[in-house]
């Protein structure tokens, strides 16, 4: 994401920055401490405020887009599993929700003119845009998919060993 903006940074470098700002996360109740860190070490290593911002939200988005993506595939696996209805329900609601969202997300920039001149508005809308033009790009879009798959996939696997150490009945494809 950051070179498709023009943000320069080699992998090594973006790698200890993700890891640091994980860790953060592990102390703070939000997310918002690691990607603030993130943020700050973007505009450290020589990058403007405004696209270490952008590039961050937009990681963030590729992120939630892609789990909401595993969730819809896993509910063909998980629901015919569950016996109770009300966890069915939240995880059918879920997935609804998350699927709109994302759609919305990319679509956001072509709200009417009217609700744009709202400066949060705006910027939202203009994240729209941006996330549909990284989208638009195919290779972009298939590397910044595979790098979400893989974040995912491994915050997957975080829960299976503590699953495991928990002793709690889990496989590792429920916890994907």
């Amino acid at each position: 994401i950051s070179h498709f903006f023009g943000l320069h940074i080699l992998f090594f470098p973006a790698l200890r920055i993700s890891y640091i700002g994980a860790l953060a996360n592990q102390g703070f109740p939000s997310f918002l401490a690691g990607d603030a860190i993130r943020v700050l070490a973007l505009k450290k290593i020589g990058n403007g405020l405004a696209e270490s911002i952008r590039v961050t939200i937009l990681d963030r988005i590729a992120s939630m887009v892609v789990m909401v993506m595993m969730l819809d595939f896993a509910c063909f696996y998980l629901l015919p599993q569950m016996d109770s209805g009300p966890l069915k329900v939240n995880l059918y609601l879920l997935a609804l929700t998350g699927s709109a969202a994302s759609i919305a997300v990319f679509h956001l920039d072509r709200l009417p003119q009217v609700l744009r001149r709202l400066k949060i508005i705006s910027g939202i809308a203009d994240l729209s845009w941006y996330a549909r033009a990284l989208v638009g790009s195919r290779n972009t879009a298939i590397v910044i998919f595979a790098q979400a798959l893989v974040g995912n996939a491994l915050l997957a696997v975080h829960i299976y060993v503590l699953a495991i150490g928990l002793k709690i009945d889990l496989t590792l494809f429920q916890c994907l």
